[in-house]
């Protein structure tokens, strides 16, 4: 079980697509861990097209079967 307060994974960052970008390494680390759970505090998800979705990844690269995420705050 993992759990991580990601700070929004960063959305001063979150455009950033570059290997560098702290957004993917943060996700490299938990792809690194690989936790059976993983709790995200903080989580941002963007529901816009140039924006990369968190959920997405995590879902589908990371080979998260199931998920539960609430929308307690919008920013976008």
């Amino acid at each position: 079980i993992m759990g991580w307060n990601v700070n929004g994974f960063l959305t001063q960052d979150i455009r950033n697509e570059s290997a560098n970008a702290l957004r993917h390494q943060l996700l490299y680390h938990i792809e690194q861990l690989n936790p059976d759970v993983l709790c995200i505090q903080d989580f941002l998800e963007c529901n816009q097209g140039n924006i990369p979705s968190n959920t997405q990844y995590l879902r589908d690269s990371l080979h998260y079967k199931y998920y539960y995420c609430s929308n307690d705050y919008s920013l976008y």
